[in-house]
């Protein structure tokens, strides 16, 4: 089955805002789902590896600030923070909620967005029915042993693992370890590689050449 959802936009905070929606809607629940990352924004893996749920929700992917088609250049004076995104969630909810005629919804996130969806059945319980993590974040130094303890088990020179420095390049260490555990076979079942990943971006009708670029961006910054 093909995503018949659609790419629609909302200035929230000031900011304009990316979403995929269903275009079939009727009187179904809402689904939001936030994205991994930071900055991993994922329209084309949803519309293609997630269409089945359109059958029996209004699924709602947002590209968040700074991310995706989504994307601007952060300034300094900005001052972002986990809170910046978080408020930002909130009034793309209150607008999904009026716009839907709806009281509450359903929060799916993943990785980072679950970090996020966390927060946010916190602080919002009366919006939500239902929380849904995906890779859930728990305990990121306990998750940093597990994979290096993994990688132990399947690399014959352990020398890059060792070299790793999570207390002065923890960002580069942690890219890098994913790097590794990617290539043994721990991240996606049955592979060693993003390739199953890149091409529905490629091949997405609602990312041009310059908003992979800009996808590539937001991740970096």
């Amino acid at each position: 089955m093909s995503s018949t959802s659609v790419i629609e936009n909302v200035e929230i905070n000031g900011t304009k805002l990316y979403f995929s929606i269903s275009s079939n809607q009727g009187r179904k629940p809402i689904i939001l789902y936030l994205h991994g990352g930071p900055g991993d924004a994922c329209i084309p893996l949803t519309k293609k590896f997630n269409s089945e749920l359109e059958d029996y929700f209004i699924f709602v992917n947002l590209e968040q600030r700074g991310s995706g088609l989504s994307y601007y250049k952060f300034s300094p004076e900005e001052n972002l923070s986990i809170d910046t995104i978080l408020a930002d969630i909130h009034q793309f909810v209150l607008y999904l909620l009026k716009r839907l005629k709806q009281d509450k919804l359903i929060i799916m996130g993943h990785s980072w967005g679950t970090v996020l969806g966390l927060y946010f059945i916190q602080m919002y319980p009366d919006l939500v029915t239902q929380y849904i993590g995906i890779g859930q974040v728990v305990n990121m130094k306990k998750n940093i042993d597990l994979q290096k303890a993994f990688l132990r088990t399947k690399m014959k020179n352990t020398a890059k693992l060792d070299q790793l420095d999570f207390v002065h390049e923890p960002t580069k260490a942690s890219l890098k370890l994913t790097k590794m555990i990617v290539a043994y076979g721990g991240s996606i079942y049955g592979a060693k590689n993003y390739r199953k990943l890149i091409w529905p971006f490629i091949s997405a009708k609602d990312y041009s050449f310059k908003d992979l670029i800009h996808r590539l961006q937001g991740s970096k910054q």
